[in-house]
């Protein structure tokens, strides 16, 4: 059944094309950003900005940053609206004590050792270095805010190598990111992918968690951490390792009700993170015992949301879509109710092919 929108719906699709490309517009900004001059903020003009305009330093960060990503806001209405919706929403100082008390980062210390192509170290950021620090914000228009943060010292934090280049490492974004999923896991849990065992360690920690299994491919990593870092562990009796491919093992090995939870973390980025994402809610159907939780899950869906909705918006027609209750959409907000985040995970679960 094909369903033409009503006019006032087209003008509220066009309104969210241009949303979408503002979405887009930030991602690009703050990738180029973040790639090639993550230090351009500095503390003295902040600091000279924030006592002359008597303003906190997160505006004066914003201001510094907008101004050297070419917005005019002192002439330009538009620039002064995007500021403020995307930059001012996004931009957040962090204080270094927020992450004092976290137990993994309290009492996990890892040796600067070398092995093979694999070290272990310390890294930072930069006093007023801008960072991603968590998942996306999604509001109801379908405006995607990212999260960037500062310190106004310099923040260190352990990592992992691999042939020089950051593999893994133990930063804001990574603890933030693991948050609701961690408040969620209980009884038996599984986990794909090890890291440094961040996850591993702080699923320990709950008196709610019986077990944490985690699968890991490379038998190097396992090596390193089992020497270096799971002797640390307080609840080391809880946790099992196994050597094995994550998707094989979910496919082929993963019986319902085994485990109660599964915890998902074999990507680095949405850009790889993305089709494993698919493969795995494939999966996740077969398992009606078993609560699936996905790393940046929201990011991920954001994806899939923005390639669903430029499908929709070219010929402005809904093919027999559905929104998350199964029911037909009418009207702009079921095209809203099919994007949304929960509607969208069940999308995901069935769906055959999605064109990059």
């Amino acid at each position: 059944m094909n369903i033409l929108l009503k006019k006032s719906d087209v003008e509220k699709l066009k309104k969210t094309i241009n949303i979408r490309n503002d979405n887009f517009k930030i991602l690009e900004i703050y990738s180029e950003y973040l790639n090639n001059c993550p230090t351009l903020v500095k503390a003295e003009l902040v600091s000279e900005i924030a006592e002359e305009c008597c303003v906190s330093e997160e505006t004066a960060f914003v201001s510094i940053l907008s101004a050297a990503c070419g917005f005019n806001t002192e002439e330009s209405k538009d620039d002064r609206a995007f500021e403020e919706r995307y930059f001012a929403a996004s931009v957040k100082k962090i204080s270094p004590s927020e992450y004092e008390s976290n137990p993994y980062l309290r009492n996990i210390k890892l040796p600067n050792v070398k092995h093979k192509d694999w070290e272990f170290t310390s890294l930072s950021y930069k006093p007023y270095e801008g960072f991603i620090c968590g998942d996306i914000i999604l509001k109801e228009d379908l405006t995607e805010i990212p999260r960037l943060g500062f310190f106004d010292s310099e923040y260190c934090f352990p990592a992992v190598l691999q042939n020089g280049r950051e593999w893994m490492a133990v930063k804001p974004s990574e603890i933030e990111t693991m948050n609701e999923p961690l408040e969620i896991v209980s009884g038996r849990v599984l986990t794909l992918g090890l890291g440094l065992g961040y996850f591993t360690y702080m699923a320990a920690e709950k008196e709610t968690v019986s077990e944490v299994t985690v699968i890991e491919k490379d038998e190097t990593v396992i090596e390193l951490f089992k020497k270096h870092v799971l002797p640390q562990f307080n609840n080391k009796d809880k946790i099992n390792i196994v050597c094995a491919d994550a998707f094989e093992y979910v496919k082929r090995e993963l019986k319902d009700g085994r485990f109660d939870c599964v915890f998902a973390d074999t990507w680095h980025d949405v850009s790889d993170g993305f089709p494993m994402y698919l493969r795995l809610k494939k999966e996740e159907k077969h398992f009606r015992e078993t609560k699936f939780l996905y790393w940046i899950e929201k990011s991920l869906l954001s994806h899939l949301r923005w390639l669903i909705f430029d499908s929709l918006a070219e010929t402005v027609l809904l093919d027999s879509a559905q929104d998350g209750k199964g029911e037909p959409i009418r009207d702009f907000d079921g095209v809203k109710r099919f994007l949304s985040d929960e509607s969208l995970k069940e999308l995901a679960k069935n769906i055959r092919r999605v064109e990059e």
